[in-house]
């Protein structure tokens, strides 16, 4: 069971490194989110094999300048923080991860 749920805390956390996946709904291979990464063979054969979907859904959504007090405050001016929660599932497991971007 522990080695299980390390497994799917592994696959899970190949969504932080990679801005490619995982703040839009995708059907993805698990080796497209470490294409990029130097990772043990065995490891690559084994991701190249495992279907799963991503699903985004986005939590919050929150409007800087609305927040600031000063008008004239150019750091926030334009900036929007997005909050939001990213499902890999696959016919094995599903885990999720909340996810923060500003645009």
């Amino acid at each position: 069971m522990l080695k299980t749920q390390t497994k799917t805390n592994q696959y899970v956390s190949f969504l932080i490194s990679n801005d490619e996946y995982g703040f839009e709904d995708k059907n993805i291979y698990l080796y497209d989110l470490v294409n990029d990464f130097d990772i043990e063979s065995s490891l690559r054969r084994e991701l190249k094999e495992i279907k799963a979907k991503i699903i985004y859904q986005e939590v919050q959504m929150i409007d800087l300048r609305e927040q600031s007090e000063d008008e004239n405050d150019e750091l926030s001016a334009g900036m929007v923080l997005e909050i939001g929660k990213s499902i890999v599932q696959t016919d094995d497991f599903s885990s999720s991860l909340f996810r923060v971007r500003l645009q």
